[in-house]
């Protein structure tokens, strides 16, 4: 959901007479130019799957800047800080406790949900508010945008100057973990071996000349891949292999197994047979091994990846992706994979490293 500056009040065209025609005109002529002058600001909410976030932007358009866009920078409050609200916990938080959720809520309520936010926001605040403005973007929106805003703030946006006129710089690509999905961006040369809907089409236009820069990405959304919603098919597997098995080795991979999780509310699983397994009805506190080899090895399945298919090179779900030119191309990982380093005490990082993380989680926590 975004916004921008507050309404000004002024009369509509319907009201404008031959007597205060100029009047109008000039108090049109002053707005114009206060807009053009003034800082632009705009809101936006994310509500994702674990929690609300809004954030307030505003920007001065620098039409002669080589870059031909506007510099967009975070508002900051009278003490420098960010303007920033967090809201949580999200719909996520009532996965185990549906009784809880209000019956009003489901998901073939989300049409009358948008109606009541659209009601909601016009009838409060008086900032502009369009109802284009609020609605559920689809995982291939998430992973476009979140390639846009890594390019922007690198300045990946901004021309280089050339021999013939300006160029255009090569950009980097974008992952995303939230909590219910995961998103993969960046640009591609070619898209010929690509079906159409992994491929989205980027056009930029700039505000001091008329030709537009176009970008072809390859934009790949995976619902269940967020780090809530894995986490629980993993726990679901881990427990399932439990119930179903009882040998002696298949016991010890899954002592290993249940050592990865962390404390849980009682879990109430049944296995293939039908039978209710009451051992593992008890909250579980556990301690991981660091043993990311395993780890790797246990999560596989999971991925549903098969090396026969076609066209190659594959990924998850066997979904085909085309290798990134990593020569000419970066990437950046947002939200639950910048966490996880957080989490480790390894922010702020130069460059991922993989052997310095496998050092890092090689211990027990």
């Amino acid at each position: 959901m975004k916004s921008s500056r507050p309404k000004e009040k002024r009369k509509t065209k319907e009201h404008i007479t031959p007597e205060n025609g100029d009047r109008h005109e000039k108090n049109e002529q002053e707005l114009d130019g206060a807009r053009k002058e003034g800082p632009g600001q705009s809101g936006l909410e994310n509500a994702g799957s674990s929690g609300s976030r809004m954030f307030v932007y505003t920007w001065r358009t620098k039409a002669e800047s080589l870059s031909g866009l506007e510099d967009v920078e975070i508002l900051k409050d009278v003490s420098g800080n960010p303007v920033v609200k967090k809201k949580t916990p999200g719909l996520s938080s009532f996965a185990n406790k549906l009784s809880d959720i209000p019956d009003y809520i489901s998901a073939l309520d989300q049409d009358k949900i948008w109606e009541h936010v659209r009601s909601h926001v016009k009838s409060t605040y008086k900032f502009q508010f369009k109802e284009s403005y609020a609605y559920t973007i689809s995982g291939v929106e998430e992973g476009l945008f979140g390639w846009i805003s890594v390019n922007y703030l690198l300045g990946r946006f901004r021309l280089l100057p050339g021999d013939k006129g300006p160029v255009k710089q090569p950009t980097n690509g974008m992952l995303d973990m939230g909590g219910a999905s995961m998103q993969i961006a960046y640009e591609v040369q070619s898209t010929d071996n690509l079906p159409s809907s992994l491929v989205s089409e980027f056009s930029l236009t700039r505000n001091w000349f008329s030709t537009n820069q176009r970008y072809k990405l390859y934009v790949k959304s995976y619902l269940g891949y967020g780090m809530n919603a894995f986490r629980r098919r993993y726990e679901e597997y881990l427990f399932e292999m439990f119930g179903i098995n009882n040998s002696k080795q298949k016991a010890s991979r899954i002592e290993l197994l249940v050592k990865m999780a962390t404390q849980h509310t009682p879990l109430r699983l049944n296995s293939k047979d039908g039978s209710n397994h009451n051992q593992i009805l008890d909250p579980i506190l556990n301690a991981g091994t660091g043993n990311m080899d395993k780890c790797m090895q246990n999560v596989e399945p999971l991925l549903n990846l098969n090396q026969s298919c076609s066209p190659l090179p594959c990924a998850i779900n066997n979904v085909v992706q085309l290798d990134p030119d990593f020569n000419s191309m970066e990437f950046y990982g947002l939200s639950e994979f910048y966490y996880t380093l957080e989490t480790l005490k390894m922010i702020p990082p130069v460059q991922y490293n993989y052997s310095s993380v496998l050092r890092k989680i090689e211990v027990s926590f």
